[in-house]
């Protein structure tokens, strides 16, 4: 199995779990009671970016007993989670044009705030969860991949190192 068991990879994707689970909850309340028409396509994605990110965390927790813990099925989720948080980070963060919720012009203006105080509050608080679990993606992405790149060159360093002889077989 190899990748990133001990206790600092159980506590980093039990934080990813929480960030996600976080997202999942503010954005479908944002789709839920959206005011007019439907929800916007940045609410939509952030919400898709929660939902395969938890997808990701049930092939890891899976991956613990069975053969989809190979380093590289677990280091090609990271990455494609990295670069779905990196794009909903941005985007939300470009369609929000982040303002202060007690700012009337800018709750009336906002698309996605609607005219809610509370609105704006929850796509906020949601966009800063997209960045924390994208950090946590960031972490996990590099500590996968050292541990994908070791284990794949590990038993090329085995055959090397018993296939010299030693001196007083010479």
């Amino acid at each position: 199995m190899g990748m990133i068991y001990g206790p600092t990879g159980y506590m980093l994707r039990a934080l990813q779990f929480i960030f996600a689970a976080i997202i999942l909850g503010l954005f479908s309340d944002l789709i839920a009671n959206k005011v007019a028409g439907g929800s916007n396509s940045q609410v939509n994605y952030s919400e898709f970016l929660a939902v395969f990110s938890l997808f990701s965390l049930i092939v890891w927790a899976a991956g613990i007993f069975s053969p989809l813990g190979h380093p590289f099925i677990q280091l090609g989720l990271d990455v494609l989670n990295l670069l779905f948080t990196l794009a909903g980070g941005i985007a939300m963060a470009v369609v929000l044009r982040v303002h202060s919720c007690g700012n009337q012009d800018y709750i009336n203006s906002n698309k996605v705030i609607n005219g809610s105080s509370h609105r704006c509050r929850e796509a906020q608080a949601g966009t800063a969860f997209i960045w924390f679990l994208f950090a946590a993606y960031l972490a996990s992405t590099l500590t996968s991949a050292m541990t994908a790149f070791s284990s794949a060159d590990a038993p090329s360093r085995r055959r090397r190192g018993g296939a010299q002889p030693q001196m007083a077989q010479a």
